[in-house]
């Protein structure tokens, strides 16, 4: 059902050329469930430290899946670089980049867009295209934004570009779950 519906999110973005697609893999054999624990993962970053989700238990984590060469990242990245740098630290945002992009352009990709907040690529475990991060939640395509809320759930899947205001909105209810278990 979310293949679907990413499928019909790219067919809305999609424009002649490729770069404006919503990239998506029709072929995934897990979709991602809203409302389940979120699996836990540990990823280097690109400044070399690392990034583990269980350590950031009891705040809202915001974890956006992207490409260098993916067209709607592009344009969603300067949305979520504008929430990031004005969010409270209760609220924790990470960078999960594809494991079959090239490493100098994801690098300049974060540099290009002026990413402050933890970013790096999904380089280990799963198979040539997806790493284990990607595989472990079901991701169909990039862009995808998951939304953890405090207690350690997934609270927001959003497959396709995020706008500022959504990733407010979203942020905003994850919260509320959190307070309200």
């Amino acid at each position: 059902m979310i293949a679907v519906a990413a499928l019909a999110i790219a067919q809305y973005v999609n424009g002649d050329d490729d770069d404006d697609r919503v990239t998506l893999d029709t072929a995934a054999e897990e979709t991602v469930e809203a409302n389940r624990p979120a699996d836990d993962f540990t990823m280097t970053l690109f400044d070399g430290s690392t990034f583990t989700l269980s350590e950031q238990k009891g705040k809202v984590v915001v974890i956006n899946f992207w490409a260098s060469w993916c067209g709607p990242c592009k344009d969603e990245m300067p949305a979520i670089e504008s929430i990031a740098e004005v969010s409270p630290d209760d609220v924790v945002f990470v960078g999960v980049g594809a494991k079959s992009d090239k490493d100098d352009e994801a690098r300049a990709f974060a540099e290009t867009y002026g990413v402050t907040y933890a970013i790096g690529r999904d380089t280990e475990g799963g198979n040539d295209l997806k790493g284990a991060i990607e595989q472990a939640y079901g991701i169909p395509g990039y862009p995808s934004t998951i939304i953890i809320d405090a207690n350690g759930n997934i609270s927001t899947i959003r497959i396709g570009p995020v706008t500022s205001d959504e990733l407010q909105a979203y942020i905003t209810m994850a919260r509320e779950q959190s307070t309200t278990i």
